[in-house]
């Protein structure tokens, strides 16, 4: 995964060279993670929060790429209450974006693409919110999937504008690490990350 990682900057290096324009701006919002997969019925969705940076590199008129570094929160509460995972990584959406609808009054865009994302830290906590002491990780140390969804932006003082963007993240890799699995229990349990999530954005100029 992190040569997907490289890969990816490479790349978002490149296209920016095409750039006719570059936006940059800050985010922040709300996530709804859970987990999917057939070892994933026992989690609900789990509250948390983003947070981080962006460039909107224009590359036609109604085509832009849009790389983003950001701090999410994710994991999933137990369905039963009977405690929580923290999953917090340090991730990097590389998005195409298409804006279809643009005026003097606001965009409309939808946009697409993978992620990467690393682990920052792990947290399992049992129901009283006490954190459980593990002697080992359970999750793997990175994670990486699809990222789509819909925004709007309009402006707001000047050069700045104010935007709103919506989203479905799909984790494609197992995201759990379990070390000591006998291949003569059966198959290794599996489960991947998903999130909802809705961000406010500021572009500066």
């Amino acid at each position: 995964m992190r040569k997907a990682l490289v890969v990816l900057l490479i790349a978002a290096f490149a296209i920016s060279a095409f750039a006719a324009e570059i936006h940059y701006g800050v985010t922040g919002g709300l996530n709804l993670s859970n987990f999917t997969g057939e070892d994933a019925d026992d989690f609900a969705m789990k509250l948390g929060f983003n947070v981080g940076a962006m460039l909107d590199i224009e590359l036609f008129s109604v085509l832009s790429f849009q790389p983003e570094l950001l701090y999410t929160m994710k994991g999933a509460n137990a369905d039963t209450g009977d405690g929580s995972l923290a999953l917090n990584y340090l991730e990097i959406p590389i998005l195409l974006k298409v804006t279809p609808v643009s005026n003097d009054k606001m965009d409309i865009s939808v946009f697409a693409g993978p992620f990467v994302a690393m682990k920052l830290s792990e947290k399992i906590t049992d129901s009283d919110g006490d954190e459980l002491d593990l002697d080992e990780d359970r999750y793997t140390s990175m994670d990486m999937g699809l990222n789509f969804g819909a925004g709007v932006t309009m402006p707001f003082a000047g050069e700045t504008k104010l935007g709103l963007q919506a989203g479905y993240e799909m984790g494609v890799t197992n995201v759990l690490d379990i070390d000591d699995w006998d291949d003569s229990w059966g198959p290794e349990p599996e489960a991947k990350t998903t999130n909802i999530f809705l961000s406010a954005i500021i572009f500066f100029n």
